[in-house]
């Protein structure tokens, strides 16, 4: 079995961005603007925020196992 390719260190820092890591950082940044610009509560905004790491969570959850 190939052993999976490492891009975080032992200290938790990121030694190899993934593909799209600061696209999908400049477009999470751009929705917090845009929530800005329309006066969104900033609790609802922190929710928002939660929401989508809970998604990406789940998805992360979903995919198939390696092993199989």
């Amino acid at each position: 079995m190939e052993k999976p390719k490492r891009i975080v260190d032992t200290d938790g820092y990121i030694i190899n961005d993934p593909e799209h890591f600061h696209e999908t950082l400049r477009w999470g940044r751009h929705m917090i603007d845009k929530m800005e610009e329309e006066k969104v509560d900033r609790s609802d905004m922190h929710l928002m925020v939660q929401r989508l790491t809970e998604e990406l969570r789940f998805t992360l959850t979903m995919l198939r196992n390696r092993n199989v």
